[in-house]
This record gives structure tokens, sequence and C-alpha cells, in this order.
């Protein structure tokens, strides 16, 4: 009995395992839920990348009043963001369809091409949406960042496209991958992203380190105490 109590009590590591799964069914739901009407997709995504690096950071509170918050934060920049990219994304698309159709050696060549630049468009959004949490920059200059960033640290953003391709092949291969991508794809993959965007954010000085966070905090604390 004891045993069993310890196995569910608060600071009990299954307890913690179980607990982030939640947080991670809760944020990927509400994040779909969000992009549902099409124009909030920006703003949804902007939030997801928020939440994720607090659950991340072990920081989360309550998901859904946390992300609404972060959601209506960062609506006016993030679909300013998301309007060009949502444009491209689009053109994207249609030539993948239209060159689809078609066969030789020109659409073979196209199909390619096409190919390239769907891959460069997943790398910008890999990194403008968190991008434009942390940064107070206009659309252009935040595109500019990401495709700079992108390439600065290509081995990594090979590595957080790649997460987005497993994550993607799962649910086409196995059925319990299918359940896993319904319930917490999209969230799963934000939590893998913001731990590497966060080396890369902190090396950027774009977020303040973790440590120097809780030092501050440490020492406003002491402040406060002997003042």
């Amino acid at each position: 009995d004891m045993d069993m109590e310890g196995v569910f009590r608060a600071d009990s590591k299954l307890y913690q395992i179980v607990e982030k799964i939640v947080n991670l069914v809760k944020l990927n739901m509400i994040w779909i839920l969000f992009c549902i009407p099409i124009v909030t997709i920006g703003a949804a995504n902007a939030a997801l990348h928020e939440i994720a690096l607090q659950i991340l950071n072990g920081e989360e509170g309550y998901i859904v009043p946390s992300f609404y918050k972060a959601f209506r934060k960062n609506w006016k920049k993030a679909t300013k963001l998301w309007i060009p990219l949502f444009v491209v994304g689009i053109g994207i698309y249609m030539d993948v369809m239209f060159w689809q159709q078609i066969n030789g050696v020109v659409a073979d060549t196209m199909k390619g091409l096409v190919l390239v630049i769907g891959m460069l468009y997943l790398f910008l959004s890999i990194y403008s949406y968190p991008l434009t949490v942390h940064m107070e920059t206009g659309v252009k200059l935040t595109i500019q960042n990401s495709a700079l960033l992108a390439f600065k640290y290509l081995p990594k953003t090979i590595y957080m496209a790649v997460w987005i391709g497993i994550l993607w092949m799962i649910g086409k291969i196995w059925a319990i991958g299918l359940l896993i991508q319904i319930l917490m794809g999209g969230s799963m993959a934000a939590v893998l992203h913001a731990a590497v965007l966060k080396k890369i954010f902190e090396n950027e000085k774009i977020i303040e380190p973790m440590e120097n966070n809780k030092e501050l905090e440490c020492s406003k604390v002491e402040k406060e105490t002997n003042g």
C-alpha cells in the first residue's frame, strides 16, 4: 500500500511523467482547436511554442488559461507574420499538386525544385513563430532572422525538421502512432523543438539562460529579505 501511495504522490517520478503527458495532450488539443478558424493559426503556433517552452522548463501552470493568455499576447504580430507565410504555403502546395500530374524531365526538375523550396519554407516556419514570441521585430526582419538562424544552425534545423517527419510518418504506418499523433503530435514536436531552440536562442542572447533567471530571482529575494 505504501508503495502504491508513493507512486501516486505529487513528487513521484511516475506522477510527474503522467502529468507531463496529460499537459501535452491538453496543449495539443487546445492548439488544434485554436487553429480551426485558419486565420488564428499564426497566434496559435506562437502560443504553442510559448507553452511548450514552459513545459520544458517545468514552469507550466494551467495549460488552457496560459495558452489563451499567450494567444492573445501574440495575436497581432503572429498574425501579421502568418499572412505572408500562409500565402507562400498555398503557392507551394498548388505547385506540388500541379507538377505531380505531369511527367517528363522538366516536370521532374520542377518537382525537385518545389521540394527544395518546401524544405526551406519548413525551416523558416520552425524558427519564425518562436522568434516572434521572443523578439519585437517586424515581419521582414523576423523572416530574415529565421533564415539566418536556420542556416547558421543547419544540423539542428535538419534535426528539428526530421522530428516533424517522424511524427508525421508514425501516424501513417502505425495505429498507436496515429493515436499519439492525434493526441499530442503538435505539442510533442513543439517541446522537442523548444529544447533545441532554447539553446540556440540563449546562444544568440535572444533569451536569458535559465541559470541567470534563477540567480536574478535569488538575488531579488536576498535583497528583499536583507532590505
